[in-house]
């Protein structure tokens, strides 16, 4: 689905804006919403939250010696299998990726599952003691994983799961922990979304949230420009990321790591828009939740 710029605004309670959860997407596919809070005085800031929404679990099964490097002859025997809820996937407040995960804390917490190839639970011991060899920072070993929201090269949104062949405490550089990071791209799934059309604005449309419902349409409708430039600064934060095979990460990880070369997947905008709107708007209400703007 893709909208035109000015378009059908949506704007929530402010109130609601940590809790606020959209239960699917129109189509029953798994998507994602862009959620924007304007400040006191109808503001765009930056601050936002990505929400992956969608009716049932979300299910992997990877070869261990595909996450972890270095396993021994009987890891090619052991699969990790990840299920989980997509209100489990949860990304860092005002970011497109979530935080990096101790592989092996994620076992030991029964988050990961570790079977055989046909799906066979299998007791985790010797998979673990495989995971527990001294490392320095020099010679990182293990591995860790975390969600991301990427961009597909045909411009749609990807829920991702990203790994890197190291512990998760290593992870702490920007370079490493940012968005635009390297990774290794262990499972890719299509998130339908409502986008711009790419004329004037591209990236996700967002719902805004404030307090002062009323005044915050006037004021999106009024001053479209200050609106698309916020707008496009978030959607600025979408990339397409750059992946590599594991082999090539662990060896990106044992030297000097050169900045990611990820790239814009929605340059801001230079279209300029009319400081006032060039379509005419009636306004619709859902009592006590959200007042939408109508194209006329």
């Amino acid at each position: 689905m893709s909208s035109p710029f000015p378009c059908e605004w949506q704007v929530f309670k402010g109130s609601e804006y940590l809790t606020f959860r959209r239960a699917t997407m129109e189509d029953g596919n798994m998507g994602a919403v862009l959620l924007v809070p304007l400040d006191d005085k109808h503001q765009i800031t930056g601050r936002f939250r990505i929400q992956v929404i969608g009716e049932g679990n979300i299910y992997i099964r990877i070869p261990a010696h595909a996450v972890v490097p270095g396993l021994p002859d009987f890891g090619t025997n052991y699969f990790l299998e990840l299920a989980c809820n997509t209100q489990d996937v949860t990304f860092e407040q005002d970011s497109v990726v979530g935080r990096w995960r101790d592989v092996e804390e994620l076992i030991r917490a029964r988050l990961i599952g570790v079977t055989d190839e046909e799906g066979h639970a299998l007791g985790p011991d010797r998979l673990l003691s495989a995971l527990q060899v001294q490392a320095t920072e020099k010679t990182c070993v293990g591995a860790s994983i975390r969600w991301a929201i990427g961009v597909s090269e045909n411009k749609t949104l990807q829920l991702e799961l990203q790994g890197l062949p190291t512990q998760a405490k290593y992870l702490h550089k920007a370079n490493l922990k940012g968005e635009n990071a390297i990774s290794v791209l262990h499972r890719a799934f299509p998130l339908a979304s409502d986008m711009f059309d790419g004329q004037s604005a591209s990236g996700m449309v967002p719902m805004f949230f404030a307090e002062d419902q009323a005044g915050a349409f006037t004021s999106l409708t009024n001053h479209p420009a200050k609106v698309l430039e916020g707008i496009s600064r978030i959607n600025a934060r979408l990339l397409h990321m750059e992946h590599m095979s594991l082999t090539e990460a662990r060896a990106y990880l044992q030297r000097k790591q050169r900045a990611a070369r990820g790239t814009l997947a929605f340059p801001p905008s230079k279209h300029p828009v009319s400081k006032r709107p060039r379509v005419a708007f009636n306004t619709g209400e859902d009592p006590g939740r959200t007042i939408f703007a109508y194209r006329c």
